[in-house]
């Protein structure tokens, strides 16, 4: 019985062990986020440079919390930094543009481009730096905010990359079909 109970007590270990080497280290948190656009052209926004931008507020809540005040650049407005066409320039095959948001632990959000343009969609989605006139704290130093989801998922904390993604393929030729 007390062999039973040791081997039992060591699998244990063990796999508690293995689980924390697969979770890896801490996400290191990001102190700016890099912007990556469909060309491979990157830039990069600190608070500072954000504040720069004109960013504009918003009132939301998510995960039944109370809601705030959150401060931040649109995202469409950061990816038109990076060359990407946005406004009147967002037309035909620009509609499969997708703009992927990675958090520092590796969680992933895609929106499509056209769901963030005025000119289509329209949905507000900022790359957040205040929440109610102070900066994030924990959830931080970046999140989305995206006031119009139900949900909080997209709602992703400690961003740290942006990227615009060509999904794009050419249309199949005659002979293929």
């Amino acid at each position: 019985m007390m062999l039973r109970l040791f081997f039992a007590a060591l699998l244990l270990c063990a796999g508690a062990a293995t689980a924390h080497e697969a979770a890896g280290p801490p996400a290191r948190v990001a102190d700016a986020v890099s912007m990556v656009g469909m060309d491979g052209r990157v830039e990069t926004f600190d608070a500072a440079r954000l504040q720069s931008l004109a960013p504009v507020e918003v009132e939301a809540a998510t995960h039944g919390a109370p809601a705030a005040r959150w401060t931040g650049v649109p995202l469409v407005k950061l990816a038109g930094l990076v060359g990407t066409p946005v406004g009147d320039d967002l037309r035909g095959r620009g509609l499969a543009i997708a703009v992927r948001v990675t958090a520092s632990d590796g969680y992933q959000v895609v929106f499509g481009l056209g769901e963030l343009d005025d000119g289509f969609g329209a949905t507000t989605v900022l790359l957040a730096f205040r929440r109610d006139g102070a900066a994030l704290g924990d959830d931080g130093p970046f999140r989305l905010v995206v006031p119009a989801d139900r949900r909080g998922g997209r709602w992703a904390r400690n961003v740290a990359r942006v990227e615009v993604l060509d999904l794009r393929v050419d249309a199949p030729s005659e002979a293929t079909r």
